[in-house]
């Protein structure tokens, strides 16, 4: 199984559509989102996607009121909204979820996940941590580099980065 995550949106809504278009051709289900919408109408735009969404805030997420109602009113069921950090399984995997570049890294030294996900910093990062994978996607909004965004496989935790 194969999930897409995606970090640091910045608004820009034509770059969501066209990482949504991709999602929909390699037909994955599961959407991982690390916070920094920014406005919550970006939220919004994911209501396209027809599988499930798990999604943390970032520190760039002003107004959490509207963007919990929205997560709450549009995607019902479909979006788990943690807050700030999550932590859940997924085909046999514990996957942690944090938008701060330093507390992923933290975590991912626990060796406690087999999958830690973080944004932030706007910049690819994919490493192991003994059997931990740590994976920043980049920034889908390309504030400060292109925007990309990534595809893991679950099974064998093999990862594509995807450039628009």
């Amino acid at each position: 199984m194969q999930v897409a995550v995606i970090a640091d949106i910045h608004d820009q809504q034509e770059r969501v559509f066209d990482a949504l278009a991709l999602i929909e051709e390699r037909q994955i289900d599961h959407l991982l989102l690390l916070g920094d919408f920014c406005a919550p109408f970006t939220m919004r735009l994911f209501s396209h996607f027809p599988g499930q969404l798990f999604v943390v805030f970032g520190n760039g997420d002003g107004d959490r009121f509207r963007a919990t109602k929205i997560a709450y009113e549009v995607f019902g069921k479909r979006m788990t909204l943690f807050g700030e950090f999550a932590q859940f399984n997924l085909e046999q995997r514990r996957i942690a979820m944090i938008h701060d570049n330093e507390i992923g890294q933290a975590l991912a030294e626990t060796e406690r996940y087999d999958v830690v996900l973080y944004g932030h910093d706007h910049r690819w990062h994919e490493s192991r941590i003994g059997n931990t994978l740590l994976l920043n996607p980049g920034t889908l909004g390309g504030k400060g580099a292109p925007p990309t965004f990534a595809l893991i496989d679950l099974t064998t935790l093999a990862v594509e980065k995807i450039t628009l």
